[in-house]
């Protein structure tokens, strides 16, 4: 019988400081924290998703993604209620589904008659 384990976070206690520092000070993303301590974006995630199981960091904001949703979390040091993911309703959804299946069938439709007529 295998044992899954759960990866430990080894940081020293200037890093540690430092983290906990930048996000008492401000509101960060685990990439803005990498950037300026030097540690990997992977380290800082998981330290960072450590502090928040443990009540010592919560979500601010969301930062967008190029196609606008919402995808890198915003932490700030200290408790607080988690600020929760924008959701696009059912019928918004529905209808952008719509429009991109009908501009798909009048490029298919401007194709053929564009080899129709050569």
């Amino acid at each position: 019988m295998s044992m899954i384990r759960s990866k430990q976070v080894k940081m020293n206690a200037i890093l540690t400081i430092r983290v906990i520092k930048l996000l008492f000070y401000n509101e960060m993303t685990a990439h803005d924290i990498a950037e300026e301590t030097g540690l990997h974006l992977v380290t800082v995630s998981r330290y960072v998703r450590e502090m928040h199981k443990a009540k010592l960091a919560h979500i601010v904001g969301w930062e967008k993604d190029s196609k606008g949703r919402d995808a890198t979390a915003v932490w700030q040091f200290g408790y607080g209620r988690d600020k929760p993911r924008a959701k696009t309703p059912a019928a918004e959804r529905q209808r952008t589904y719509k429009q991109r299946l009908a501009q798909k069938e009048m490029i298919q439709r401007m194709a053929g008659q564009l080899k129709e007529a050569a």
